[in-house]
């Protein structure tokens, strides 16, 4: 091989490698920026709270509550995030009170006042013990009776440490 074939021939692979090489930049910085900018904690956690929204919207609240979590698992003190929990648990309580399924109403009831204030779902609470005891009373139901009476005493308890309790009771 002629000297000018061999430095055409190593021109060549000087090229090739400069492309290759340009080209792995190019793709891993494509997806550095997958990684770190377009696919964050922060834009899964707008991602979730959109979502969360759009399923709170359509009155799907057991899966706009997994939504909520799913926000909180990338910003954990999220205030909006654990409001929106709260809110999404108070409906989800309303819609089993609507059902006559006082004991998941109540469950879901006090999962909303659980780490967020809502007095709503206190309010909601209380009245469906103070409600359930009443009615088990006209009905001459004593056993239940007592249990909604000591759940109405247990919230009625625990809300005596804030202000609510005072306020609304």
């Amino acid at each position: 091989m002629s000297e000018e074939k061999k430095k055409k021939s190593g021109k060549a692979w000087v090229v090739v490698l400069c492309v290759v090489l340009a080209l792995a930049l190019i793709g891993g910085g494509a997806y550095l920026a997958y990684r770190f900018i377009f696919n964050s904690p922060e834009k899964k956690y707008e991602k979730a709270m959109s979502h969360a929204a759009e399923l709170m919207d359509e009155e799907e609240y057991k899966n706009a509550i997994d939504s909520y979590k799913e926000a909180l698992e990338y910003e954990e003190d999220a205030e909006e995030a654990m409001e929106g929990l709260s809110n999404a648990y108070k409906k989800l309580g309303d819609s089993f009170l609507e059902k006559e399924d006082y004991e998941k109403a109540l469950s879901n009831y006090k999962k909303a006042i659980k780490d967020v204030e809502n007095d709503e779902a206190k309010m909601a609470a209380i009245k469906l013990c103070y409600d359930m005891a009443k009615q088990t009373y006209e009905e001459y139901d004593y056993i239940a009776h007592e249990e909604w009476v000591a759940k109405y005493d247990e919230l009625a308890e625990e809300f005596e440490k804030d202000d609510f309790y005072t306020t609304y009771m």
